[in-house]
């Protein structure tokens, strides 16, 4: 009898479990927290009111801060505004180019040191103008920004690099962008040939481990879930956490795809009508039909990993052939091809550490979408080669089976 008591009682806590999750989806609004889920490392915010989840990407005029409203170049900050125009001069010395970090197709970065907290930021100005005969778009100048703007405006983790700022909108004299500056600068360039400070394998395994946690991040607590559809190892910078430990966070979120498609059931891609993002890093399924899921992300992962095991560029500079092809043939005998191409400035990597990073590189490197593994599936095993105490958590749709601890989906 106390052993069916108990069944009954376990039972019950699970239908309790499963009609509260179901009850707070039901109960999701714009105001209330737009993120379910405890990963501890993910901080969920408050939707704005511009929140539309029921597009697959934002719409520029959709976010609160890109509405039209006083200039900010005077005394006084405008409603859509964080800073005076003249904060940003003084934090950049005028935007001068010994302060530029770098050029992308809509705009430049900048370094700069807020005053007088001193705080380091990072400043990304649209510089590009918009056509005006061209036809509207998420992923154009002002698009690209609004749409940055409206995710990392909504959503805080500690793989994510943080929104410190922004000033949107066409009828401010600039627009941009700030963001916390991360010392270490992009794991491209970490890994660059010139660069006088390497990685050591300890760090790749924790950069592979810190990128892997942001994009379990939105893919599985984000909703609806985020694609961020670039991924490379330009887009993963480098700084240090309140301890002083090395942390990655992902950065450049310019093209990312928000897919409330992705959560019907049966549903395993949304299909895009604009191919972005950089090709080497691309999965056949999107390059060719466009078709977008978590695992566009999962494929880009693996290329950053090939990256992080040898320090070879994304596509080979002589023949453009792409990494993932070029290393194809390695990852079939790992044991014996990897140790010439492992990168020697990383130390003395334990074979059996970089043969378990390959493995988990050539799971994400499936061609076909429906054999290739998610992000959360190899999460545990990359926390591990980290270093780190790793927890396999509930996802979209799973709880954890009271009785027997196990995942299981939920109907």
């Amino acid at each position: 009898m106390i052993g069916g008591a108990a069944l009954l009682a376990a039972c019950a806590a699970a239908c309790f479990v499963r009609q509260r999750k179901q009850r707070q989806k039901q109960q999701m609004t714009k105001g209330e927290l737009v993120c379910l889920g405890g990963s501890g490392l993910g901080v969920p915010l408050l939707a704005p009111s511009g929140l539309d989840n029921t597009s697959e990407a934002a719409s520029p005029s959709s976010s609160s801060s890109s509405s039209s409203s006083s200039s900010n170049a005077g005394g006084r900050k405008s409603r859509a505004c964080d800073f005076l125009l003249a904060e940003l001069e003084a934090a950049t010395g005028g935007f001068a180019p010994r302060f530029k970090l770098a050029e992308g197709a809509f705009g430049a970065v900048y370094r700069g040191k807020l005053q007088p907290s001193g705080t380091a930021v990072a400043i990304k100005v649209l510089t590009k103008k918009d056509d005006p005969n061209a036809a509207p778009s998420d992923y154009s100048g002002a698009g690209s920004f609004a749409l940055e703007a409206k995710v990392l405006g909504q959503y805080r983790h500690a793989n994510i690099v943080g929104l410190v700022g922004q000033c949107l909108g066409a009828a401010q004299p600039l627009q941009y962008l700030v963001y916390e500056f991360m010392a270490g600068g992009s794991v491209f360039d970490r890994l660059g040939p010139d660069n006088d400070a390497p990685l050591t394998w300890q760090q790749r395994h924790i950069v592979a481990s810190d990128a892997a946690r942001g994009l379990e991040y939105l893919h599985v607590d984000a909703d609806p879930p985020i694609i961020h559809q670039d991924i490379k190892s330009e887009n993963i910078l480098l700084g240090e956490n309140a301890q002083g430990q090395l942390v990655a966070k992902i950065a450049d979120f310019g093209a990312v795809r928000i897919a409330p498609t992705l959560l019907i059931t049966n549903v395993s891609h949304f299909s895009a009508k604009e191919i972005i993002g950089t090709k080497p890093y691309q999965p056949p399924e999107y390059a060719m039909s466009g078709h977008v899921s978590e695992k566009t992300d999962t494929f880009a992962l693996g290329v950053v990993l090939l990256e992080l095991l040898t320090a070879m560029p994304p596509s080979n500079r002589d023949t453009d052939e792409f990494l993932y092809t070029e290393l194809s043939l390695m990852l079939e005998e790992p044991r014996t091809a990897l140790p010439p191409l492992l990168d020697g400035r990383a130390g003395q990597w334990p074979l059996e550490k970089a043969l378990a990073l390959a493995a988990i590189a050539q799971k994400c490197l499936e061609m076909l979408a429906r054999r290739r593994c998610a992000v959360r599936d190899v999460l545990v095993q990359l926390d591990v080669l980290a270093g780190r105490q790793a927890l396999r958590r509930a996802g979209r749709g799973e709880e954890y089976d009271p009785m027997t601890g196990e995942l299981v989906r939920l109907l």
